[in-house]
């Protein structure tokens, strides 16, 4: 790339190119060659990375709330953006502007000498440098997928977690539970602490965990949650001391990657504060289960996009919001399980509108329903309830007829559509 002090963010972007997930095969010399050059590692003192299938954005903001609840300087990487890139990149809790993104982008570039780095590489590079000018004490890094080859392993982490570990990005990552713990588990260091967010812990990541002595906190082993009918409760521990917490605020976020956020705050902290977890809990995570009202109507938009991720919505929506059945509008990646995000989330579905997804890894609306309809365990039921609308405005019209201003109305299947969704209602408001 050429230097040109005229260039605004969306000239950079555009000449970043797009983002894919086969870029994580390129594996990190390059990528930590322009980091030791530009001296950004570690890029604070103490460095949490955060991996895993699903929960992996919430938990990075609901630690990165903690922190700053408890008086921090934080620096934090969020992957993929919603709807601007500078979602990407966060300072004390707010996005990073313009400016300081492009100056980033201009010191990577110097640093590159003729090193080539691909859109996730340079957006790394420049948090890292962003998080340098800031002196931030605590960072929070979001792997982009995987692991073991994501851009964010280059730095050492002082706590590793993984939030979860189910089937996706099969074609880069494995088609096994396995063979993806496998990546994953490329974000542990010797002797460094990893939390561990769910029940089931693949051997992949046992073995890889036990052969470099690392303390594991796994959930429902090391810390619990749980919800009354007002309240949240919680525990965690810290090597032999144990932290109980009764009568806490039910979080916004999933239960159960907020229980991770707190394990790790107390392992960082030496047990946080009650205030900062109710400071907390109250903070909406955009496209996680969340609601925006507009004109009475209720949306709950979810970036869910793989079948396990919706089963895990299911379950979150039906505790939390006691729904039964609602108009629902999809729409998914030609690299995705249509029908396995769908069919996770059948139990919820009164009538389905599919729209079409646009970029490199877009799909139309008919094929999309077609993927769904082909596979054998779609139920008479969901295949009438099918609705095809190509173009996303008139998809988001056929709904506002099609529903009364009390009903609710569930988006999910991509970050894109997503992102639509929330600039739409947006704009409604």
């Amino acid at each position: 790339m050429t230097k040109n002090n005229s260039m605004e963010l969306d000239d950079w972007l555009q000449k970043l190119g797009n983002e894919n997930p086969k870029d994580v095969l390129g594996g990190l010399e390059r990528v930590r060659s322009v980091a030791k050059r530009m001296g950004v590692l570690p890029p604070a003192k103490r460095n949490i990375v955060v991996g895993g299938t699903n929960g992996k954005g919430s938990t990075t903001f609901f630690l990165e709330k903690l922190l700053l609840t408890s008086g921090k300087k934080v620096g934090a990487t969020l992957s993929p953006h919603i709807n601007r890139f500078n979602e990407r990149i966060r300072v004390d809790g707010a996005d990073a502007d313009d400016r300081s993104i492009i100056n980033a982008f201009e010191i990577v570039e110097k640093a590159q000498e003729g090193t080539p780095l691909n859109y996730f590489e340079f957006a790394i590079l420049a948090a890292l440098e962003i998080f340098r000018q800031n002196e931030v004490e605590y960072c929070v890094l979001e792997v982009g997928l995987g692991g073991r080859l994501d851009a964010v392993n280059i730095i050492d982490a002082d706590i590793s977690v993984i939030t979860s570990i189910g089937l996706d990005h099969q074609n880069y990552l494995g088609n096994t539970r396995e063979s993806i713990g496998f990546e994953k588990a490329g974000i542990l260091r010797h002797g460094v602490p990893l939390v561990y967010g769910e029940r089931d812990m693949p051997l992949s990541v046992k073995k890889k965990a036990e052969s470099l002595c690392v303390p594991v906190y796994q959930y429902e082993s090391a810390y619990f949650q749980a919800e009354t009918s007002r309240f949240w409760t919680l525990k965690t521990r810290i090597s032999d001391r144990t932290f109980e917490r009764s009568q806490l605020s039910i979080p916004l976020i999933a239960k159960e990657n907020a229980a991770t956020a707190i394990q790790v705050a107390d392992l960082l902290l030496q047990d946080v504060s009650n205030e900062a977890i109710e400071e907390a809990a109250c903070v909406n995570f955009p496209g996680r289960a969340e609601v925006i009202e507009v004109k009475g109507r209720r949306w709950i938009l979810d970036v869910a996009h793989n079948p396990d991720g919706a089963k895990f919505l299911n379950k979150q929506l039906s505790d939390r919001y006691r729904i039964n059945t609602t108009m629902c509008l999809f729409a998914c990646f030609q690299d995705k399980d249509s029908a396995g995000i769908v069919l996770a989330m059948e139990s919820l579905i009164g009538r389905l509108v599919i729209t079409s997804s646009h970029g490199d890894r877009g799909q139309t609306a008919r094929i999309t329903a077609q993927k769904i309809r082909e596979s054998r365990q779609v139920s008479r039921k969901l295949e009438e309830s099918i609705v095809i609308q190509e173009d996303f405005y008139s998809a988001v019209e056929y709904i506002g007829n099609k529903t009364q201003s009390t009903d609710t109305v569930l988006v999910f299947g991509s970050f894109s559509l997503i992102g639509r969704m929330r600039e739409f209602l947006r704009r409604q408001q």
